[in-house]
């Protein structure tokens, strides 16, 4: 990892934690990074998630809404909740009254075994510029570490270039495709533990 991961990290793991263990709140700017209940999403929380989640679609990635690859958009409780170690991220813009403004997500792959996956990591244009990716990707995978996690892993397109510098600069590499997306070209690979030998 660069030296602005390995800051954000040693951070992270360096402050004062709630009786939870997790990082409830890191503030960044004008910028808020909380840990989102989806249990207690209200209706504006939705519409808000949702409009982050359209811009992403329609202007950054290019796709449509799949309802195969996308159940996580309707079901969010099924994926993102402590009851299935997930997790899932907003970030809040306080200079317009604390609106939604960034998401990004941790979903357990049981097929893949002790392994997580980055999801939704999806920005408004107020926040490009501003080193937010690092942070959210940062905080992401301390949580992955706090859950207990082996690895994390995500996948993504290579013409997404400041998505790949992040995730270069955290520490992943190139690993199998392990998940069959059609949409992606890319699959990374975070370890958080070492390898036991058995399996190497």
């Amino acid at each position: 990892p660069d030296s602005r991961a390995v800051s954000v990290l040693y951070w992270l793991s360096n402050s004062a934690m709630p009786d939870s263990g997790v990082v409830a709140t890191c503030r960044t700017g004008r910028f808020a990074l909380e840990w989102f209940d989806y249990t207690k999403a209200t209706d504006a929380d939705q519409e808000q998630i949702g409009a982050v989640y359209k811009h992403a679609f329609t202007h950054d990635i290019g796709l449509v809404f799949n309802p195969k690859l996308d159940a996580d958009f309707v079901r969010p409780l099924t994926y993102y909740t402590p009851a299935v170690r997930g997790a899932f991220m907003v970030v809040r813009d306080s200079e317009d009254g604390r609106r939604i403004v960034g998401t990004a997500a941790l979903r357990h792959l049981r097929e893949l075994g002790n392994q997580v996956e980055i999801k939704r990591m999806f920005f408004l244009p107020c926040c490009r510029g501003r080193k937010l990716a690092h942070t959210v990707c940062a905080m992401l995978v301390q949580r992955a570490r706090e859950l207990g996690f082996d690895a994390v892993v995500l996948d993504t397109k290579k013409r997404l270039a400041a998505a790949n510098r992040v995730y270069e600069a955290m520490g992943f590499q190139d690993c199998e495709n392990y998940n069959g997306n059609p949409r992606a070209d890319r699959f990374m690979r975070l370890r958080l533990r070492p390898v036991p030998t058995s399996k190497l």
